[in-house]
C-alpha cells in the first residue's frame, strides 16, 4: 500500500513539472510581430543611402560695369581744322569730379541739319571710345550719366561693338529749356529699354557727337533693366 502512495506521488509530481515547464514555454517565447511596414507616400529619410539628394538652384549675381567718361581708351578731340571738339574736364561737387564735354558753340543751328547728322552717327568729329570686359553672356542695359546742355545740346550718338550708331535723347534732368542737372539717361528704343545681347569677353562703347554743350560722367552697363537714381552718382 505505502509502496502504491509513493508511486502515485512520483507521477503526480512529475505531471506538475511538465505542465509548468511548458506554461514557462509558453509565455516566454511570444512570437516577435512583423515590423510595420513604411507608409506610402512618406519621404526618405535624408541621408539614406542611393536616396537622390535636392538640388540647390544657382544663384545669378547681377552684372554692373561702371566706366568713367573721363577715362576714354581712345579719343578724337578734334576736327580737322584743329578746333577741340571734346575735353576732359572736372568740377568740385564735395569732392573732385571728371568728366569728358563736348565744347558748346562749334556747331551751327544746333547741328541738326547738317549733312552728317541726316545720314547718321560716326560723321562728326569727336569720338571717346572705351574697352570693357562683361562675366557671361547675357543681356544688358545701357545708361549714361550725363548733364545736358539746353534743348541744342541734349542728345548724343552711342555705338556698341560694331552696330550701327545709337542716337540718346531725353528729357531726364531738365529743368528748363536752358538748363539741365546731372541725371542718368537709360538707352530705350520707342520708349522701351533695348537689351543688348553680349558675348562674353572684351567689347567696346563709342560716344559720338551729335550735339554740342553736354558733358558725360559716367556709363553703366548691366544686367538690370531699372535705372539708377536721378541723384546717384555710384551705381
Amino acid at each position: 500500500m505505502a509502496r502504491g502512495l509513493i508511486a502515485l506521488a512520483v507521477i503526480v509530481a512529475l505531471v506538475v513539472i511538465v505542465v509548468a515547464l511548458g506554461s514557462s514555454k509558453s509565455s516566454g517565447d511570444k512570437p516577435t510581430p512583423p515590423a510595420t511596414p513604411n507608409t506610402p507616400g512618406t519621404p526618405a529619410t535624408p541621408g539614406t543611402p542611393g536616396t537622390p539628394s535636392a538640388v540647390t538652384p544657382a544663384v545669378v549675381t547681377p552684372v554692373k560695369i561702371v566706366i568713367e567718361c573721363e577715362k576714354p581708351t581712345k579719343l578724337e578731340d578734334k576736327a580737322p581744322d584743329g578746333t577741340v571738339v571734346m575735353r576732359i574736364a572736372s568740377v568740385h561737387m564735395g569732392k573732385a569730379m571728371g568728366y569728358l564735354e563736348i565744347p558748346d558753340g562749334w556747331m551751327h543751328s544746333c547741328g541738326l541739319d547738317t549733312t552728317e547728322l541726316k545720314t547718321g552717327g560716326g560723321k562728326l568729329p569727336g569720338k571717346a571710345i572705351y574697352e570693357f570686359e562683361v562675366p557671361r553672356e547675357d543681356e544688358y542695359y545701357v545708361f549714361l550719366r550725363a548733364k545736358w546742355f539746353d534743348s541744342c545740346g541734349d542728345s548724343v550718338f552711342l555705338k556698341l561693338d560694331d552696330q550701327p550708331y545709337l542716337d540718346l535723347r531725353d528729357d531726364e534732368g531738365k529743368i528748363s529749356e536752358s538748363e539741365f542737372k546731372w541725371a542718368w539717361h537709360p538707352y530705350k528704343d520707342a520708349a522701351k529699354m533695348k537689351a543688348f545681347k553680349l558675348a562674353k569677353g572684351k567689347h567696346t562703347f563709342e560716344l559720338n557727337t551729335k550735339e554740342d554743350g553736354p558733358q558725360f560722367d559716367k556709363i553703366l552697363i548691366a544686367t538690370d533693366a531699372n535705372s539708377p537714381a536721378e541723384d546717384e552718382v555710384d551705381p
